[in-house]
């Protein structure tokens, strides 16, 4: 009598554990899969809405704007550095967009480039990254770490970087003439300030 307790019981666990995992399973079917369609759709729409601003930016930059005494020199050309075999992105030729801004009288270059973000929301805005390098930065910091470096370029470059409308901006100016302390990172400051307002312009 005790035996055939033990068996049924037994039988009722599996059998309770089975109806178990087969909720589960439906529970996992129904839910999980249609939630993770959900999210590659809202990444397909963010995708479309940030592309649909680049677009915007890019013509607008090439037929509006202007800065001081700088002339764009690239126009409709699109240049890209080969990206590194481990890391590749078929697509990413298409997005991207680099402008570049010569100044004749203070020989300075400014570097714009545009990337439609895969993921960035459009109003996520926010800054990324912002510094400069400079000959007497280098020599500098080197001495305080005791560390000897005997050569450096003659180039004072200053860089920022941000997101707007799901697209990331990144900004650099450098010049071989260092005439004014600082003002590679002056013309980047005042560069910004024009460029972002006139961005935020576009609707």
């Amino acid at each position: 009598m005790k035996i055939i307790i033990k068996k049924t019981r037994t039988k009722y666990i599996l059998l309770t554990l089975l109806i178990v995992l087969l909720i589960t399973s439906l529970s996992f079917n129904v839910f999980y899969f249609p939630k993770d369609d959900n999210e590659t759709q809202i990444s397909s729409i963010i995708y479309e809405q940030n592309v649909e601003y680049f677009n915007k930016y890019i013509n607008r930059i090439i037929d509006d704007f202007q800065y001081d005494d700088y002339e764009e020199i690239v126009k409709q050309y699109n240049h890209l550095l080969a990206l590194p075999l481990s890391k590749s992105d078929e697509n990413f030729a298409n997005r991207q967009k680099m402008f570049v801004y010569h100044n004749d009288t203070t020989n300075m270059l400014i570097t714009v480039i545009l990337t439609v973000s895969e993921h960035n929301d459009v109003g996520n805005d926010e800054w990324i990254h912002s510094y400069d390098v400079s000959p007497e930065l280098v020599n500098r910091i080197s001495e305080q770490n005791e560390i000897i470096v005997t050569q450096v370029p003659n180039i004072e470059m200053a860089s920022q970087s941000f997101n707007i409308n799901g697209c990331n901006v990144t900004v650099m100016v450098m010049s071989d003439i260092l005439s004014e302390k600082n003002e590679v990172a002056r013309v980047l400051i005042d560069f910004n300030n024009t460029f972002i307002q006139f961005l935020k312009n576009i609707n």
